[in-house]
C-alpha cells in the first residue's frame, strides 16, 4: 500500500517537470515566432513603402509636363475664343503658377531612391508610408484636376470646330 502512494507522488513530480519544460519550450517558441512575425511585418512595410515611393515618383515627375500641356491647351482655347488677354486668362495664369509651386513642393518631398529602410523601426516605416500616401493623394488631386481640364478643353475644341463648320 505504501508503494502505491509513492508511485503516485513520483508520477505527479514527473508530470509537473514535463509540464514545466513544455511551458518553457512553448514560451520560447512563442517569442521566436513573435520575432519572426515582426521581421516579416517590417519586410512587408518596406516593400509597400518602396512600391508607394515608386508610384509617387512617377506621378510627381509627370505633373510638370501635364500642367504645362494643359496650360498650352487652355491658352489655345482662350486664343481661339478671343479671351487670351481677359481676366479669366489672368486668373488661370495665377492658378498655374500656384500649381507649379505646389508641384515643386511635391517633387521636393520625393524620397531618396537609395533608401533601403533596414534600420528603420516598425513605427518609422508606418510613419513614412503614411507620409508617402498623403503626398500621393496630393499629387493625384492635381493630376486629376488637369486631366479634367484637358477633357473640358477637348469639348471646347469640338464646339469651336462645330461653330466654324456651321459658319462655312
Amino acid at each position: 500500500m505504501m508503494a502505491d502512494a509513492l508511485w503516485v507522488t513520483y508520477a505527479g513530480a514527473v508530470s509537473g517537470i514535463i509540464g514545466a519544460i513544455t511551458g518553457i519550450a512553448g514560451a520560447v517558441m512563442g517569442y521566436v515566432s513573435y520575432r519572426r512575425t515582426e521581421v516579416f511585418k517590417s519586410l512587408d512595410l518596406r516593400i509597400e513603402l518602396k512600391k508607394a515611393e515608386t508610384d509617387f515618383k512617377l506621378i510627381a515627375n509627370e505633373l510638370p509636363d501635364q500642367i504645362e500641356y494643359a496650360k498650352r491647351s487652355r491658352q489655345a482655347i482662350l486664343s481661339a475664343t478671343g479671351q487670351l488677354r481677359s481676366g479669366r486668362a489672368q486668373k488661370l495664369e495665377t492658378q498655374w503658377e500656384q500649381d507649379f509651386t505646389t508641384v515643386k513642393q511635391i517633387i521636393e518631398n520625393v524620397p531618396n531612391s537609395d533608401s533601403n529602410y533596414y534600420s528603420s523601426s516598425h513605427f518609422e516605416l508606418e510613419e513614412k508610408l503614411i507620409h508617402i500616401y498623403k503626398e500621393i493623394t496630393r499629387a493625384n488631386k492635381l493630376k486629376e484636376k488637369y486631366e479634367t481640364e484637358l477633357m473640358a478643353d477637348e469639348k471646347e475644341r469640338d464646339l469651336i470646330q462645330a461653330r466654324h463648320v456651321n459658319r462655312a
